[in-house]
């Protein structure tokens, strides 16, 4: 760890010269000059209704174990039951009443932070609580890493809503909101699948994608999900 100290016992060390000796040899780690940066993207539904649970997902990239830092910048209540959570995801049971106000956005954020003391830039989710019955969607994977040369193919599937309530057909839409803009034909798929060939993406760039779904006979209730 920076700023620990590091000590090595008499004979270690093998001195060049036979008057040499590395009894009480020592330094101090230093934190490196040009540390990694910490990528971190957060996955979760966009919109909850009064039944549904909750959970958000942390993920990186990074090779180091993280700490996570979890904040609601808008809601104290909330704010401080993600207090002092460090682990990668936070979960809240059916109906989350830690969400106690219905049709109210949440902005939920995260931060990652590695033992070198290397903090990620803070990611957040909006989550939109809403009294009446709402569909939850969830994206397979909900984050993708990928390269130049390969396809990317993320699913989309719906739960539909806890509550008693009727089921109906829904209506897909793709559509990006983060990124340099694609062209690309296939963000105006209208199925629950999203297929970018090889090549679309532009390497060093981070893209946002957002499935919509809506129901068929109420355009008021509609769900949406990103994916990065």
């Amino acid at each position: 760890m920076p700023g620990s100290m590091l000590s090595f016992r008499d004979q270690t060390l093998f001195p060049l010269y036979n008057f040499e000796t590395n009894v009480g040899l020592s330094f101090v780690v230093s934190a490196p000059q040009f540390p990694l940066p910490v990528s971190l993207s957060l996955a979760g539904p966009s919109t909850i209704d009064a039944c549904s649970p909750l959970q958000l997902a942390a993920m990186s990239f990074s090779q180091r174990p993280l700490l996570y830092q979890w904040a609601c910048s808008n809601d104290a209540e909330l704010d401080s039951q993600l207090k002092g959570l460090t682990g990668a995801t936070v979960s809240f049971g059916p109906g989350t009443a830690e969400l106690q106000t219905y049709d109210k956005t949440y902005d939920i954020a995260v931060t990652a932070t590695d033992f070198l003391g290397t903090r990620s830039a803070p990611v957040t989710l909006r989550v939109f609580k809403r009294r009446a019955p709402a569909p939850v969607i969830k994206l397979t994977p909900p984050a993708v890493s990928t390269t130049q040369n390969l396809d990317v193919l993320v699913l989309a599937a719906i739960e539909f809503s806890s509550c008693n309530v009727q089921r109906s057909e829904f209506l897909f839409s793709w559509a990006q909101s983060g990124g340099p803009v694609v062209t690309s034909p296939f963000l105006n798929s209208s199925q629950s699948q999203l297929f970018l060939p090889s090549g679309t993406l532009a390497a060093g760039n981070t893209y946002v994608f957002d499935f919509v779904a809506t129901a068929r006979t109420d355009s008021s209730v509609t769900a949406r999900s990103s994916v990065t």
